[in-house]
């Protein structure tokens, strides 16, 4: 996915595209009574990552780091309720993406 091996959570490359991830989330939730608000900024960004080669599987890497995150930082209140709500925000970012 990135040009780049080694120590890749080091790299200034990784860092801003963890941050635009987290940005992407944030957009994601904060739009979610108005989902067509929010849908151009997802298939623009799907181009690029359609351009680059990003295929489902890269997502639902993504997708399982997500949920990983989300159970360790939230402990005992990450819930199944939690993680379903949270997998479909992430397929709704996902499938806007993908179909660009």
């Amino acid at each position: 996915m990135f040009g780049f091996v080694g120590n890749y959570q080091t790299t200034e490359v990784f860092k801003r595209h963890v941050t635009g991830v987290v940005s992407t989330l944030e957009m994601a939730v904060t739009g979610l009574d108005h989902p067509e608000q929010i849908v151009v900024a997802l298939n623009k960004l799907g181009m690029i990552h359609n351009a680059h080669g990003i295929r489902q599987d890269h997502y639902d890497i993504l997708d399982e780091a997500l949920c990983l995150s989300l159970e360790q930082a939230l402990g005992t209140s990450y819930n199944s309720t939690v993680k379903k709500a949270w997998r479909i925000v992430f397929k709704m970012l996902t499938h806007s993406m993908m179909a660009a």
